[in-house]
């Protein structure tokens, strides 16, 4: 198995957090609750690194190591 190393901030570590937060979640047991609070979590990570498509040029950047 190979190694990789990536030099993130704390944004982008609370978003990749969060993002597989969410795929478990998604996963296994979501209600509408649970939607709504991913919503506004989503949001504010966009807000915290900056952009519409921060979050998909985050996924990018972490596939492309």
């Amino acid at each position: 198995m190979q190694t990789y190393h990536l030099v993130i901030n704390t944004h982008e570590k609370y978003a990749i957090v969060n993002a597989l937060a969410y795929y478990d979640l998604m996963h296994t047991s979501m209600d509408k609750d649970d939607k709504e609070q991913w919503t506004m979590c989503r949001k504010e990570d966009l807000a915290d690194l900056g952009g519409d498509n921060s979050i998909d040029k985050l996924a990018t950047r972490v596939a492309n190591i």
